[in-house]
């Protein structure tokens, strides 16, 4: 009897969290990779394709990467990089930039 139980119980904590995370995984397109994602093509890309589609995002303008952090969104929530937040500190000699999402907090600093 404590065996099926068990076996009852391990089926409704796998259930939960494949239930998780497939809502997790369907989340919104961030605005900054729609038009990479409508235009994949119907099978996988290989990655030259995706390399040359991703280029060509770039080079119209509709993805801009921050210059210090080589980022085009934060790496935790997707959130594009041309909305962080930036505080500089420093002096004369060394320039600090620390970079901050403004949806999760993410930070990271760069030097300028």
């Amino acid at each position: 009897m404590v065996e099926v139980l068990f076996f009852i119980g391990g089926c409704i904590i796998s259930w939960l969290i494949a239930h998780f995370y497939y809502h997790r995984s369907s989340k919104i397109i961030p605005e900054w990779a729609k038009g990479i994602v409508e235009n994949l093509p119907t099978q996988q890309p290989t990655e030259d394709e995706l390399l040359q589609l991703f280029q060509e995002h770039l080079d119209s303008g509709e993805i801009e990467v921050n210059p210090l952090l080589n980022r085009v969104a934060c790496p935790k929530c997707g959130e594009s990089a041309k909305n962080f937040k930036e505080e500089v500190y420093g002096g004369d000699s060394v320039t600090i930039v620390v970079f901050t999402c403004p949806i999760c907090g993410w930070s990271e600093d760069a030097q300028a």
